[in-house]
């Protein structure tokens, strides 16, 4: 009798389409789970990789290097790896942070402002390659000599200067936007987790 209850179970649809379907959110829970981890790892990199340029990098190469002409060279030479990376590894992180979340987390505040991040992630870099790193190199080019020759009032180096500040200031928005965004999807992940 056991036998044949258990053909009539091998038989029945309904526990086979029950195991299709774990078998199924099994493999998206993989998949999320994949994905968050490597979102947390990439927006940390990204963040690291910035953090270093700015506090590490570019200060050092002012100090050590024997003129601040090749000094901006070395830095601008980085700024533009590090622009086309950032584009990069914002493309990423959205990418996994849309698999690592269910899609109504997205409607909360925390998920609005986490797509918010993201954009400026990938805004940040977007517009230094393509409109500030551009018109520091013309203006350098049409100096024709070392920024620092120039009077401090020469108009040139005034707009330099503005251009650099804008550089440095799109720098640290997407810093801070990473960051930021680490905290509040580790609160999210966190908060699923329970």
């Amino acid at each position: 009798m056991e036998r044949l209850e258990r053909f009539e179970i091998a038989q029945d649809p309904l526990p086979r389409e029950a195991a299709r379907l774990a078998r199924g959110a099994l493999r998206r829970e993989r998949l999320r789970v994949w994905a968050s981890g490597l979102h947390f790892l990439l927006l940390a990199a990204w963040a690291g990789a910035m953090a270093f340029f700015a506090f590490a990098v570019a200060p050092a190469a002012f100090a050590v290097l024997p003129s601040r002409h090749l000094a901006g060279e070395l830095v601008t030479r980085i700024v533009s790896t590090l622009d086309v990376a950032g584009i990069l590894a914002a493309a990423l992180i959205l990418v996994t942070a849309l698999l690592s979340r269910p899609a109504t987390s997205w409607r909360r505040p925390a998920g609005a402002l986490s797509l918010t991040l993201y954009a400026l992630l990938l805004l940040a870099p977007a517009v230094s390659r393509g409109l500030i790193s551009p018109r520091l190199l013309a203006t350098r080019q049409t100096m024709g000599r070392p920024i620092e020759v120039l009077a401090e009032g020469d108009p040139l180096r005034v707009a330099f200067n503005q251009l650099h500040q804008v550089s440095v200031g799109l720098l640290v928005v997407a810093l801070v936007a990473a960051v930021v965004a680490f905290g509040l999807g580790w609160r999210e992940a966190r908060r699923r987790g329970r």
